[in-house]
C-alpha cells in the first residue's frame, strides 16, 4: 500500500488520509472528489476499492466512532464493537485474568473518549456488560477508580516519578491458585513498601503448569 499511495497520492492528497493496514480514513470535500481518490488508488494497484460515508457528521474507523466538529473532530468507543462479550466472571482462571479484561476495556474508554461526557457514559455501559457477565460490581467500580487516579497522577508527576517496580512471583496452577495469588499479594502489600512515595509495587504472578509423565 505505501508503494500504491506513493503513485496515487502525488497530487490532490486530502486534507486528512490516515490507513491501518486495508481500512483508510479520509476527509474530503464532496463526493466527485471521493470518487476521484477512490479511481486513482484502483488504478495504481488494480485492486477494488470500497467506500462509506459519514453519517450526520459520524464515522466508524475501526472501533473508534469520529465525528466531525467545527473545530476537527471528537471520538468514543464504536458500540458495534463492542457486543457485550467478555471473559465470564465464573470462568476458572487466574484472578489477575478478570482485572485484566476490567482494565482493558476501561482504558478503551479512558483513551477513545475525548469528553467527559461521552467517557461517563462508555464506563457505565461498561459496568453493566460486567455485572451481566457475572462481574462483583464492586471489582469494576475499583478498576475504574484506578484506572481515573493513575490516569489523573500520570498527568501531573514527572515521568520517572510514575515508575512502577515490577516483582515476579511463579506459582504452579492448581485448584488453589486463587487463594495462594491473594496471600502472596496480601504479603507483598503489609511487607514491601517503595522507598520513593511516588512509585507503586506491581506484583506479577505468571503459572507455570505441573509436568504430566508419560507412564509407557
Amino acid at each position: 500500500m505505501g508503494t500504491i499511495e506513493a503513485t496515487a497520492l502525488q497530487q490532490n492528497r486530502p486534507s486528512i488520509y490516515c490507513r491501518y493496514i486495508d481500512d483508510i480514513f479520509v476527509r474530503v470535500r464532496n463526493l466527485d472528489e471521493l470518487q476521484a481518490l477512490k479511481k486513482r488508488l484502483a488504478d495504481a494497484s488494480g485492486l477494488n476499492f470500497t467506500y462509506e460515508e459519514s453519517r450526520d457528521g459520524s464515522l466508524p474507523f475501526l472501533d473508534v466512532l469520529v465525528t466531525a466538529r467545527n473545530a476537527g473532530f471528537t471520538t468514543t468507543v464504536y458500540k458495534e464493537t463492542s457486543q457485550g462479550l467478555c471473559l465470564n466472571g465464573d470462568s476458572e482462571c487466574p484472578q489477575r485474568y478478570f482485572r485484566s479484561t476490567i482494565n482493558a476495556y476501561v482504558r478503551r474508554a479512558l483513551s477513545y473518549c475525548t469528553s467527559w461526557e461521552s467517557t461517563h457514559k462508555e464506563l457505565e455501559r461498561l459496568t453493566q456488560v460486567f455485572i451481566n457477565n457475572g462481574y462483583k460490581n464492586s471489582d469494576v467500580q475499583e478498576a475504574i477508580n484506578t484506572a481515573i487516579n493513575k490516569e489523573h497522577t500520570d498527568k501531573q508527576q514527572p515521568q520517572e516519578d510514575n515508575q512502577k517496580i515490577k516483582i515476579f512471583y511463579k506459582i504452579h496452577m492448581s485448584t488453589q491458585h486463587r487463594i495462594e495469588e491473594k496471600s502472596i499479594r496480601n504479603i507483598i502489600h503489609r511487607n514491601v513498601k517503595p522507598t520513593n512515595p511516588n512509585q507503586a509495587i506491581d506484583l506479577v504472578i505468571y503459572y507455570k503448569t505441573k509436568k504430566i509423565h508419560n507412564s509407557s
